[in-house]
Order: C-alpha cells, then structure tokens, then sequence
C-alpha cells in the first residue's frame, strides 16, 4: 500500500465493524473517496490510490460490510448474504463523515465500482448535498445473468426466498476457488491483464480472511430489488450530483444498456465506454486503463 495511510474503524448503528483507510497528502487540492465492488477489499486498490495520489488528491477507501476485514454476517466468511442494500448506503454516509472529519479536503469525488458504483448512485441520490462530484466505474445498474432470461431469474429467486433458502448459495455459487480453471475463467471476464489479476492471488495468499465466494439467494433477492429501485420512474432525475459513468465496452458482468438508460434520465451525467475493456477498468491492461483515468481527470479536472 502507499505510504502515509492511516488505518480506521467505523461502528454502524447495527454493530457492524467496517475497515476503512485514507491518505491526506500535504496540498492535496480534493478527494477521492473509493467504494469497492462485490468481493473486492482495499489493498486491491493499492495501484489506483498510488496513481490519485500523484495526481494531488486525498484517498479514502472502505471495506463494504461482508467484505475484506470487515464485518461478516454468516459463520460460513465465504458466503455473500444480506436482506438489504439499504444498510450499505447506511455505511457509505459513515465513510463520507469520516471522511470529512478526518480532515480530508473539498472538493469530494465520490468513486463507485460494479456494486460499489450501484451503492454510489443510490448514496447520491439520497444525499446530493455530501459530495461534490460522482464517479462510476462499470456500475451495476442491472445484471447479466448469462443464458437465463431475466424473467425466470427472478421466479427462482422469489421461489427460493419463499422456501426460506435466502442464506444458501445460488446455483453455480459457492466457496472462493483457487484452482486454476477457476482462476483462470474468472480473469477471462474480469481483466485482459494476467498479471493485475494474478496480484490479487499473492494478496490472500498473504490475507485468506479477504477472500470472498459467491452470492447467495438472498443475495440475489436484494441486488434485484436495488436494481429495480435505482430503474424505477423518476428515480434517475432525483439524481442531481454531476455524474461520469465510465463503462467497460466488453463487460460481460453488469448491463450497459441499463447504465445508459438510468444515465439519460440523469440531470448532468455524462457516459464514456471504453472499447473492448473488460468489467474492472482500474485492472485493465494499460492502454483501456490510461483511457479511465484519462476519463477521470477531464470530469475532475487532472
């Protein structure tokens, strides 16, 4: 990780313990304040907060609830389980305080990946007085679910909660995986760059309580809900905070096309897609990942 960081907890009001970190250079002209996507844990980040540092900004980055060292809800660590994405807006409003009372200085870019972004822009929406300026990266505004239509996704996942099922793995959902077919698939549709991912297998070598598997039913349960509330009607227009959605052309995780519909109903959003980049820009190989920070620096001014 970059030197000068200092090292946080945040209590919530239900007794969940989040990690939280942050750098506060001498002169840093704003702030970026990360919130990580789904399995993701702050030293993943270690690259991109080097590169907003150099840049003259102060970081703050979180571990979401059920992630990384922070607070886990089931015996089972690996399982991703909640009841409600409320919970984690509930947290990223303690981040943003800390943030703040912590010293780090206006203006505050609000930076959103995959999950993080779809918690981002519901955090937004709430409380467009608290940041200046948000960022999303890849965002899940809706989901892939590969071959299944929607429709019957959302039957099984009514069916399962229904049978009282919300805290089992969804199929084809289990415990993280090392061996190197499962490794080796996961890359193929997160990153072209081998050696970025391949960083993230030396960092839970070293942390194994960062890992995290798959998404249980209530899980699912809930991301759909969200996702339905931020496509809801007006719900885009009620999202007053300036906004760059940054989309990965070759995302195979989260829908574009409802990135971009929420987007043109948005009062000040602005969309760049770049080609042929898979879902997690900031691990891309460099030629797409220089675009999303060049992307970046022109919605902040660099």
């Amino acid at each position: 990780m970059p030197k000068g960081m200092k090292k946080l907890d945040l209590s919530t009001s239900d007794g969940t313990r989040l990690r939280m970190m942050l750098w506060r250079p001498e002169g840093a002209r704003g702030s970026l304040l990360l919130v990580p996507g789904r399995t993701e844990f702050i030293e993943r980040y270690a690259e991109i907060i080097a590169d907003f540092l150099d840049r003259g900004l102060a970081v703050a980055i979180l571990d979401l609830r059920n992630h990384g060292l922070s607070t886990r809800p089931l015996a089972n660590r690996h399982k991703h389980y909640l009841r409600d994405f409320a919970p984690m807006i509930d947290d990223v409003g303690l981040f943003v305080v800390r943030a703040e009372d912590e010293g780090l200085p206006r203006p505050f870019h609000l930076l959103g990946h995959s999950m993080g972004g779809h918690v981002a822009l519901r955090f937004a929406h709430d409380h467009p007085q608290t940041i200046d300026k948000l960022i999303l990266s890849a965002p899940m505004v809706g989901i892939h679910f590969g071959a299944l239509p929607s429709s019957l996704v959302r039957i099984l996942v009514r069916g399962a909660m229904a049978l009282g099922r919300g805290q089992s793995y969804a199929p084809g959902q289990g415990d993280w995986r090392g061996d190197a077919k499962a490794r080796a698939a996961l890359r193929d549709y997160l990153t072209s760059d081998a050696e970025r991912f391949a960083d993230e297998d030396w960092q839970l070598e070293q942390q194994p309580d960062l890992k995290l598997g798959g998404v249980t039913w209530g899980w699912m349960a809930a991301a759909i809900a969200s996702c339905d509330l931020l496509q809801s009607p007006g719900y885009g227009q009620r999202i007053t905070v300036p906004t760059g959605f940054i989309l990965a052309g070759a995302d195979r995780v989260v829908d574009n096309d409802a990135a971009r519909a929420l987007a043109s109903t948005m009062p000040d959003a602005h969309v760049i897609t770049i080609p042929n980049a898979r879902h997690e820009l900031m691990r891309e190989a460099d030629p797409m990942r220089d675009q999303f920070l060049k992307a970046i620096d022109d919605f902040i001014g660099g």
